[in-house]
C-alpha cells in the first residue's frame, strides 16, 4: 500500500519544512512540508516535561482531553516545584502561582504564553505540530514565583522536580499506561 503523502505550504512554519523529507535534495529548505497523512505520530505518545501548559487557551492546537486524540496531565507536587519563599520575599508580596497546570512563564511577542505551552504546540499541536496525531502527556515540573501584580519574577525546573517527573514517567511505562517503544520524552529545562 502506497502512503498518502501530502504537501503543504510551511513558509510561516519553517521548522516543519526542516523536518520534512525534501522534494529536491539540492534545495532542501523550500518552505514546503511533506508528510504521510496516516502517520503524524499516530499510536505514539509525546511526554513533555516542562514549566506548565496553557492547553485550554489554545483549543485549535490541543483540542479537548481525548478529543480528537488522547491527552493526559500530571503535576509534580507544588511544594517540590516551588522553592521556599524567604520572609522578606513574602513581605514584598511574592508568592507561588495557583496550583494548576498553567504555564506561568514569560510570553514572547506574538507567541503563546510560556515555554511549556510553546513546546507542546510545536511538538504535538493539532495544526502547528510535527506529531499532530500523537497522544500528549503533559507534565508540569516547573515552579514560578509571582510578584503582587501577578508578573513572573522567577521560574525554573529544579533537579528534584525533574527527578520526580522522570520517576512518574517510568512508573507509567511499567504500569502499561505509556507504551514501550512508542513513547517520546521531551524535556527542556531552559538552562
Amino acid at each position: 500500500m502506497t502512503p498518502n503523502v501530502r504537501t503543504e505550504d510551511a513558509s510561516e512554519r519553517l521548522y516543519l519544512s526542516l523536518l520534512s523529507s525534501p522534494e529536491n535534495h539540492n534545495n532542501p529548505n523550500t518552505g514546503r512540508y511533506s508528510y504521510n497523512e496516516s502517520a503524524q505520530g499516530q499510536g505514539t505518545w509525546l511526554v513533555i516535561i516542562d514549566t506548565g501548559f496553557d492547553w485550554e487557551r489554545f483549543p485549535e492546537e490541543f483540542g479537548k482531553p481525548d478529543e480528537p486524540r488522547p491527552m493526559k496531565f500530571w503535576k509534580v507536587p507544588e511544594d517540590i516545584r516551588n522553592r521556599e519563599l524567604r520572609k522578606d520575599e513574602i513581605i514584598k508580596g511574592l508568592h507561588w502561582p495557583p496550583n494548576d497546570l498553567r504555564d506561568h512563564g514569560d510570553p514572547f511577542d506574538g507567541v503563546p504564553e510560556g515555554h511549556g505551552t510553546q513546546t507542546a504546540i510545536l511538538a504535538g499541536g493539532l495544526t502547528s505540530g510535527v506529531a499532530r496525531r500523537a497522544g500528549l502527556y503533559l507534565i508540569k515540573a516547573g515552579g514560578a514565583i509571582l510578584d503582587k501584580d501577578e508578573e513572573v519574577v522567577e521560574e525554573d525546573v529544579c533537579a528534584d522536580s525533574l527527578t520526580i517527573a522522570l520517576d512518574h514517567v517510568l512508573e507509567e511505562l511499567r504500569d502499561g499506561v505509556l507504551p514501550y517503544g512508542r513513547t517520546i520524552l521531551i524535556i527542556d529545562t531552559r538552562k
